[in-house]
């Protein structure tokens, strides 16, 4: 080790007496220090020619970064100060975005999407990310500013220590606790960067899109079956110019599918009406008459017709409720009598000893179908075994006569005698779409006619209806037994498969079956004869009423409640107003920790490694720069190495303190060594 010059030596012994423990501090005047003593490294004592050979740091910094070498004023105006503060005012004003994220999405509230509430709901799925960045940026500031400002008037340590500490949620905590302030300024710093996670997650949840509902009202027209004006069995010349279509639907119908049968709609999708005599006898009023109702999940309803009712002017989406005041023709029917022919030639006149009023009572079997003017023989007959004349206030009974010879090789026919009446009802229907069902019945509180006034005005329609029936289903050989005949007497699943060959036909059924089955058979005849161009249409929003209207389709009108689906914004107010508290806060932590900043003169040094060089006599740097901020001074001397290592190597018991080095061979002589003492 080379001898140091005497005036470094000087130099050197009254730094000791500065650190010294002993008396002789004491002693020392309590006045500035004058001289170079902090300028002088400890390198010139302390270290060989080797080293000290080498260009030193403040040199560096000299030529390099213009070290300040004269007096300067405080808070002077540089261009980094003015990008500095130009980002202050910036971050001060950041979180207004998501003031305004708050409004946008109190604006969008219950609104139908569009591509800018979209842009909003991208927006706010970043807050997670962005909102914690920017209150960290604003409250780290914050903390630094009041720490800063605090100093410049004098405080105590630990609370500079804690303030500048709180730079986030765990550092917070860590200083109150290690620091042991646990007053009400250590906890509000914690419930402080407490909001940060709240403030975030409440900016993921602002807005989002939600399945609502829109009201409205639609008219709805549906066919009329109470109407007897005009229909296919009117007159001769309507059953022959409209009973094709109207075995065609009739067919179609008998021949649907067993699921298309036990389908609460029709193969054209119009909905079909549920006996309500199922659930409640059709002669007897219930008391109270309630709503009845329907348990499509059950097996214990049964329609009063395979066709259903065509409904006009249903939106095509959406749910629809409405009501309907509607009918259906309820046969009431014994259980069957066998009765053999009195001869081989078929003779059943003594059964019908008054005859029959629209058929041969010695051969009913014989009839014309409504296409050809040739009789025609089939196994089954429809007749009344009396005339019956219409009247508003008839309260004779219709009564009908089914006849069926269901035996190939035997003349014996199976004759059921039935009266025929009308159930009036009120049915609740409830559609998705133009998809419907009947919810729940009851029976009609408008029409309160007598049941036994029936659809059939007067004698042609009867008689036309007589005529037409056992020839709906298509004309058979004699040897084969109608459809007709196989849905009311056998299986009424797939009557069709058992037509072309002689079924087995237990004809075990008793005669409330047997009137529950002619009577679907009747009404669905009937519902196809009131509107044979239009039943096929299904439920239609496209055709116009006046269009229906030229192919004779004459409906009731009923209101319908018609609810939307629709996809709305729906802004959540709990979150958006968290938001709007904790942002408005982030904005005063903002405004105070710029304010706070622009007030104070004195430098920041305070939380910068940087200020550890200053007035450091382990640190090799020119004399002057004590007015730099932290990161000016640091900027500076951004190429200084540095090491918090042992100043006093050579000595038994080190010394432990920030110093700045010039090479290798020194960073190894600073290093700490386990089993050394340190003063």
């Amino acid at each position: 080790m080379l001898a140091a010059p005497e005036s470094n030596i000087e130099n050197l012994s009254h730094h000791n007496l500065l650190l010294s423990p002993t008396g002789a501090q004491k002693k020392l005047p309590r006045k500035p220090v004058i001289s170079n003593l902090f300028h002088k490294s400890y390198h010139e004592v302390q270290v060989n020619e080797e080293l000290d050979e080498l260009p030193t740091s403040s040199d560096r910094a000299n030529k390099e970064k213009k070290w300040p070498s004269e007096p300067q004023g405080l808070n002077k105006w540089t261009w980094i100060r003015c990008v500095i503060l130009g980002g202050d005012i910036i971050l001060t004003l950041l979180p207004v975005i998501f003031l305004v994220f708050c409004i946008c999405a109190l604006a969008l509230d219950r609104r139908p999407p569009s591509s800018f509430g979209d842009s909003i709901i991208a927006g706010t799925k970043l807050g997670p990310t962005i909102f914690p960045i920017i209150f960290a940026a604003i409250v780290g500031r914050l903390m630094r500013s009041i720490a800063h400002w605090k100093a410049e008037a004098g405080t105590q340590l630990g609370l500079l220590e804690q303030l500048i500490g709180s730079q986030n949620l765990t550092s917070a905590v860590q200083r109150m606790v290690l620091l042991d302030r646990y007053g009400p300024l250590g906890f509000a710093i914690v419930v402080l960067w407490l909001l940060s996670p709240l403030g975030g997650q409440s900016s993921l949840r602002l807005l989002n899109v939600v399945s609502s509902a829109v009201s409205s009202e639609a008219q709805v027209h549906y066919i009329d079956v109470n109407r007897t004006a005009y229909n296919a069995f009117s007159s001769a010349s309507n059953i022959r110019t409209l009973g094709s279509a109207v075995s065609a639907l009739f067919q179609a119908s008998l021949l649907a599918s067993v699921q298309a049968k036990s389908s609460p709609v029709d193969l054209w999708n119009n909905v079909k009406i549920p006996m309500l005599d199922e659930l409640s006898p059709w002669t007897t009023e219930m008391p109270g008459n309630p709503w009845i109702g329907i348990n499509y999940s059950g097996s214990n309803r049964h329609y009063s017709s395979l066709s259903g009712l065509n409904i006009n002017g249903l939106p095509q989406s959406g749910e629809s409720l409405f009501s309907v005041e509607t009918s259906y023709m309820q046969l009431r029917c014994d259980d069957g009598t066998v009765y053999p022919s009195s001869t081989e030639s078929r003779d059943y006149a003594y059964v019908f000893p008054n005859g029959l009023l629209y058929h041969n009572a010695s051969n009913p079997f014989i009839g014309m179908p409504y296409s050809t003017d040739n009789n025609q023989s089939i196994r089954l007959f429809v007749d009344t075994s009396y005339e019956r004349v219409w009247s508003k206030d008839d309260t004779v009974p219709l009564n009908l006569l089914y006849g069926s010879q269901p035996y190939l090789f035997n003349n014996s026919m199976i004759l059921h005698n039935c009266t025929v009446g009308t159930a009036r009802v009120e049915a609740a229907i409830s559609c998705q779409g133009e998809s419907c069902k009947v919810v729940r019945m009851r029976r009609s509180t408008v029409d309160t006619r007598s049941p036994l006034i029936v659809p059939f005005v007067g004698t042609d329609p009867f008689a036309n209806f007589c005529t037409f029936f056992a020839f709906a289903a298509g004309i058979f050989r004699h040897d084969e037994l109608s459809p007709i005949d196989y849905y009311v007497l056998g299986s009424s699943d797939l009557p069709f498969s058992l037509s072309g060959g002689m079924g087995d036909l237990s004809f075990n059924i008793t005669g409330d079956m047997f009137a529950r089955r002619l009577s679907t058979m009747i009404n669905t005849i009937w519902q196809a004869s009131l509107g044979p161009h239009t039943l096929s249409l299904g439920p239609s929003a496209l055709s116009t009423y006046d269009y229906l209207l030229a192919y004779s389709y004459f409906a009731n009108t009923t209101t319908a409640r018609v609810s939307t689906p629709v996809d709305l914004y729906r802004a959540d107010r709990i979150f958006i107003g968290i938001l709007m508290v904790v942002s408005i806060l982030l904005i005063a932590c903002a405004v105070a920790g710029l304010i706070l900043k622009s007030i104070v003169r004195t430098p920041d040094i305070l939380g910068y490694v940087s200020t550890q060089t200053r007035d450091n006599l382990y640190v090799d740097i020119a004399p002057g720069g004590n007015m730099l901020d932290g990161l000016e001074r640091a900027k500076l001397l951004g190429g200084m190495k540095v090491q918090v290592g042992d100043v006093k190597w050579e000595e038994d018991e080190g010394h432990v303190a920030f110093r700045s080095v010039r090479g290798e061979k020194e960073w190894a002589l600073g290093q700490l060594k386990r089993g050394k003492l340190y003063l």
